[in-house]
Order: structure tokens, then C-alpha cells, then sequence
């Protein structure tokens, strides 16, 4: 995954056939670069959406620096409040594979820690439970949230055909949880990757059709 070349043939192969999930060579040193301009401005408490000031209506709001870590903590916990039934996980697997490509291509800051992650999780087949409905007007968010949940061990995931508590399905996977610094829970939360890894699936049903009628 290099965070510019994923095709839908990618997503099917790792969603529904368990293809082995690699970063390409430049990415962490790229994610690396980028979180030192993260860093640089959380020393320099430049005001900042979301890193350094509250979200949404609080946006004006200022944050002490020393309640960023525990701020990405609560930003994930306030947004996982999807309903419904689970997410099926061939769709769990591509959503989480389309936010590492969309991490991987850089530009959000994360911890590099946190695609790594998100990649074993793909790889030791570690599923977040997603509750199918949710929205807060933007996104993916209410969904995402439930994987940000797993990554810091939290949340429900099915490992092993099992569903556990989030922490017990990364120990029982020889994972460990992540630790969130500034602007990584936002990070997990943002973006669409569900609907891009819905629609990488529906691409390949749709072509399937199309094959099998010509």
C-alpha cells in the first residue's frame, strides 16, 4: 500500500480473500515527516482545528496541551455511537484497508504507529464490529469511530471467528493497543473509507455482472 496506487482488484483480493497486507518502503519514512509538522505545531500551540482547539462548535475552544492525548482519546470515544446491525466483515476489511491508503498517501500527520497497526489488524485478521447506521452529518465518522475504539482497546472485534472486547481480540492476536497522540483520534474517525471500500466491492460485483452478460 502506497497510498496512490490501490485498485479495486486490491480491495477485493485483502476484503474478501485475506491477501496479505504490506506498507511500500516510502511510507513511514513519509508519515514520519509529516508528524513533525503535527509535532512543530503542538509546540509552538499554533491554533489549529482539531489539534489544538476543540471541534465543531468548539473550534474557538483552546486546548491545554497537556489534554491533547486524552482530546484524540475522547474524539473516538464521542463519535462511536453507531446502531444497527454489524457491518459484514468482507466490508469491515475494506473500509479499514481504504483508511490505510488513505493514511498511507499522507498529508493527515498520524503517528505512523497507527496505519502499522491498522495493517496488522488486517493481517492477524482482527475485525472491528461496526454498527451499520450512523452519522454526524460528515463522512464516516460514527463508523470509523468503532475501529479508532479497537485500535486503543477498546470496542468489540471479532478475532478467530469470536467476538471479544477489542483489547482481548488484539492480545489474543499478539497485537498490542495504540497509544493516541495529538490529532490521531481525529485522524481515525475522518475521511470515507467505508463508503470507498463499499464502493471498491460494489465496482467488482457490478464488472462480475457485466462479465458474465456479454
Amino acid at each position: 500500500i502506497d497510498g496512490r496506487s490501490l485498485s479495486y482488484e486490491d480491495v477485493v483480493a485483502v476484503a474478501q480473500h485475506g491477501a496479505e497486507v504490506v506498507l511500500a518502503d516510502e511510507v513511514l519514512p513519509r508519515l514520519t515527516r509529516d508528524r513533525a509538522v503535527v509535532d512543530d505545531v503542538v509546540d509552538r500551540q499554533v491554533p489549529t482545528y482539531g489539534l489544538t482547539t476543540g471541534l465543531g462548535t468548539r473550534a474557538s475552544y483552546a486546548l491545554p496541551r497537556e489534554e491533547l492525548e486524552e482530546f484524540s482519546v475522547r474524539t473516538v470515544r464521542g463519535r462511536a455511537n453507531a446502531v444497527g446491525a454489524p457491518l459484514p466483515v468482507p466490508l469491515v476489511r475494506a473500509a479499514v484497508l481504504a483508511r490505510v491508503n488513505g493514511l498511507a498517501g499522507g498529508g493527515s500527520g498520524v503517528r505512523p504507529e497507527i496505519p502499522r497497526l491498522l495493517v496488522d489488524m488486517l493481517n492477524a485478521r482482527v475485525h472491528p464490529v461496526i454498527p451499520e447506521l450512523g452519522s454526524i452529518g460528515a463522512s464516516d465518522l460514527c463508523q470509523m469511530a468503532h475501529v479508532g475504539l479497537v485500535v486503543i482497546g477498546e470496542g468489540s472485534a471479532e478475532f478467530a471467528g469470536e467476538p471479544l472486547d477489542g483489547g482481548t481480540a488484539l492480545r489474543q492476536a499478539g497485537l498490542a493497543p495504540a497509544v493516541l497522540g495529538p490529532k490521531d483520534g481525529h485522524v481515525l474517525c475522518s475521511a470515507s473509507p467505508l463508503a470507498a471500500g463499499a464502493g471498491a466491492l460494489a465496482l467488482h460485483e457490478a464488472t462480475a455482472v457485466l462479465t458474465l452478460a456479454q
